[in-house]
């Protein structure tokens, strides 16, 4: 129960003792009234007897006056009254005591009712200060959580700065190692993918189909369904890790793009060929001995756009290729690739392609 039901309980039960101790003073009251007025009637008649005394008569008329019918009904009367006095006198005394008694009983009950009230304030002031300790307690730990994310909003501010640098570095590391890992390249003197360029796409025994732009490095194919491929002029070496980008500049869904030996013919699909490992940039298919592999490097849902970068990465040293397309790659895609592959492109519908040849 609610601490203020309790406090109008005990107010309502305050007034009622009060009204009753009232009424018990009040008819304690009435009572000594009619208590001292049947005192002053006894008083009042005994006085009369005594003042007027008995009648002077003689003998024979005393005799005759007390024999007296009404001599003897005064005398009854008197004493009826007397007694009917005293009766009435007996109840008012014992009327009087059941009402001390009442308002004694009533007296007790409303000190009860107030013990009461003052244990249940007390317990109330008990309760509000506990609760008042919790709240400081709730507050301060508030406080504390506010300052806890704070301080954790600022590492993790200074963690994603430390993370993009990471990323920074790590990007900076594996330039430097795929710089200080190329190889001497057969016929060509220079290394592979050093900064400098030191191949490009064999010219010479291009497709008809097939235009090389050296100034941007784009292969631009303006017909469709063009049986044929385009091979770098220098091969990977027998050791080393080697990338190049291929970017997406028009069309060239359906592009294949990977290493060939150089048994390969320009004027062949790379997809159907024994002599070459690719990947078809749209759909993730992954060619490789002239068949169709079964699983796909990334999902057939992918598609590409202008500006989509495929990069090959050919690592000589475990004789395994693998790709990435926009940053994200898919782990290794060919093991067992032999020695001194080439670069190699089949764009088999039309479609222009720039290729980065450093990293």
């Amino acid at each position: 129960m609610a601490l203020s039901e309790l406090t109008k309980k005990n107010r309502l039960m305050h007034d009622d003792l009060n009204k009753q101790i009232e009424t018990l003073t009040l008819q304690s009251q009435a009572d000594k009234a009619l208590l001292k007025k049947a005192q002053e009637e006894i008083l009042k008649l005994k006085n009369t007897s005594k003042n007027q005394g008995p009648p002077l008569l003689t003998t024979s008329s005393a005799q005759s006056a007390f024999q007296s019918n009404d001599f003897q009904d005064q005398l009854n009367q008197y004493k009826s009254t007397i007694e009917e006095l005293n009766q009435q006198l007996e109840t008012v005394k014992s009327e009087q005591i059941e009402t001390y008694k009442k308002l004694d009983a009533s007296r007790i009950e409303l000190r009860s009712a107030r013990d009461s009230k003052d244990i249940i304030f007390k317990s109330f002031e008990t309760e509000r200060s506990k609760c008042n300790e919790e709240l400081q307690k709730l507050q301060l730990n508030f406080t504390n959580l506010q300052q806890s994310h704070s301080k954790f909003q600022i590492e993790k501010q200074n963690a994603d700065r430390e993370i993009m640098e990471l990323k920074k570095s790590n990007e900076k590391l594996k330039r430097d190692y795929n710089t200080l890992s190329r190889t001497k390249l057969e016929g060509g003197g220079g290394n592979f993918g050093s900064g400098f360029i030191d191949w490009t796409w064999d010219q010479k025994n291009l497709h008809k189909n097939y235009k090389l732009n050296q100034s941007n490095n784009t292969l631009t194919v303006s017909s469709d369904y063009v049986d044929a491929c385009a091979i770098g002029t220098l091969s990977l070496g027998t050791s080393g890790i080697h990338s190049w980008d291929f970017i997406i500049e028009s069309g060239c869904g359906a592009t294949y793009i990977g290493v060939c030996t150089k048994e390969q013919h320009h004027y062949k699909n790379l997809k159907n060929s024994v002599h070459a490992w690719v990947v078809r940039v749209e759909g993730g298919l992954l060619f490789c001995n002239g068949s169709q592999l079964t699983t796909r490097y990334w999902g057939a849902d992918d598609t590409v756009k202008q500006g989509t970068k495929i990069t090959v990465i050919a690592n000589m040293n475990d004789g395994t290729l693998s790709f990435e397309k926009d940053g994200i790659g898919g782990g290794v895609a060919f093991s067992n690739i032999p020695q001194c592959v080439y670069p190699s492109v089949t764009i088999y519908h039309r479609g222009v392609v720039r290729t980065n040849y450093s990293v």
